[in-house]
C-alpha cells in the first residue's frame, strides 16, 4: 500500500471568510482542505490525508483561556483597524471582523497584492495575498492581515509601510 505524503489538518477548523455561507463546510477552512486533498490526489497523485476534526476545542468547548484571549485579541484587532483609518489612502477598504485573527484588505483593482509582496516583505511587512485563499486564485487586489502574533507597537509602523508601498 501507499504511504501518505500529505497531512492536512486545521488548528482552526470553526474558521470562515467574510463570502461564507453558513453551516456550508465547502466555504469553511476544511472545504479548501477538501479542495486541496481533491487536487493534490487527482491532478499531481499524491497520498494525502485530510483529518477534519476540531482541535481547537477542547471537551466541546473553545479554549479555556477564552476570556483573556478575547480581550488581548480584540485589542490587537481595535488597533489594527485604528492604524488603517489613519494610514490608508482612499480606494483601500477592510473588513471588521467580529471573530477570527485576521483582516482582510481590498485594494484598488489596479493593485496586485501577490505582485507587491516582495516589495512589502522587503520593508518589513508580511501578509497573505488574498488570491491564495479562492480555489481560481481570483481577487488579486486583496490580502490578509493578522493581528494575533505581531507585538502592538509593530503595528503603527507595519501599517504605515504598508500604506506608503499602497500610495
Amino acid at each position: 500500500p501507499l504511504e501518505p505524503q500529505i497531512l492536512i489538518y486545521h488548528s482552526h477548523s470553526q474558521e470562515t471568510f467574510s463570502d461564507s455561507r453558513e453551516g456550508e463546510e465547502e466555504d469553511s477552512i476544511v472545504g479548501v482542505g477538501n479542495y486541496l486533498t481533491s487536487l493534490l490526489t487527482e491532478k499531481y497523485g499524491y497520498q494525502v490525508i485530510h483529518i477534519k476534526e476540531a482541535f481547537d476545542m477542547m471537551s466541546g468547548e473553545l479554549d479555556r483561556n477564552l476570556e483573556k484571549s478575547l480581550k488581548l485579541y480584540k485589542g490587537k484587532r481595535d488597533l489594527m483597524l485604528s492604524m488603517l483609518e489613519k494610514y490608508m489612502p482612499q480606494g483601500v477598504s477592510w473588513t471588521h471582523p467580529e471573530g477570527g485573527l485576521f483582516l482582510f484588505l481590498t485594494l484598488p483593482e489596479s493593485i496586485d497584492a501577490v505582485a507587491l509582496y516582495d516589495r512589502a516583505l522587503a520593508a518589513g511587512v508580511a501578509y497573505v495575498a488574498g488570491a491564495f485563499f479562492y480555489p481560481d486564485c481570483s481577487h488579486h487586489n486583496t490580502m490578509r492581515l493578522s493581528f494575533s502574533f505581531i507585538d502592538d507597537e509593530k503595528i503603527e509602523p507595519g501599517i504605515k509601510i504598508l500604506a506608503s508601498l499602497l500610495r
